[in-house]
């Protein structure tokens, strides 16, 4: 009978694997057979290499990672509120105005364009008041 690991985390687990070729490749291995050998290492190894580039700039931007025994933290999961309260933080700390409900005046209603974290523009243009925020890819 197969055994599963449980985690006492809830949330959101990550595909954090450190970029020692060993290490990614057990990773790809394993996922492979979990997923039937459907997967494409293709697609793998930038999705490894985007997560942990990612995942390290949310522990630089201070995300509460929890920590091991030994004091090492330990970047398999997000909690939603804490995720969330770093980027309302993040995003707001760059200067836009987050509107969480809608403006009484459509004149005060602007497109807000983000693209990544890195980069937060604000067109100042008035828009439909059913639209409040555009995100782009």
């Amino acid at each position: 009978m197969r055994q599963f690991r449980r985690h006492s985390l809830a949330g959101t687990q990550i595909w954090y694997v450190p970029p020692a070729p060993e290490k990614r490749e057990a990773a790809m291995a394993s996922r492979e057979a979990m997923g039937g050998y459907l997967s494409e290492r293709a697609w793998m190894a930038p999705v490894l290499d985007e997560t942990f580039k990612s995942v390290n700039r949310l522990a630089d931007w201070g995300y509460p990672f929890p920590r091991n025994e030994e004091g090492e933290q330990q970047r398999i999961s997000v909690q939603g509120p804490e995720y969330m309260r770093l980027m309302r933080r993040r995003v707001k700390n760059a200067g836009v105005t987050i509107l969480d409900f809608p403006h009484p005046d459509p004149a005060q209603h602007y497109r807000l364009v983000l693209s990544g974290l890195d980069e937060i523009a604000i067109l100042r243009e008035p828009v439909d008041p059913g639209i409040y925020m555009e995100a782009a890819a």
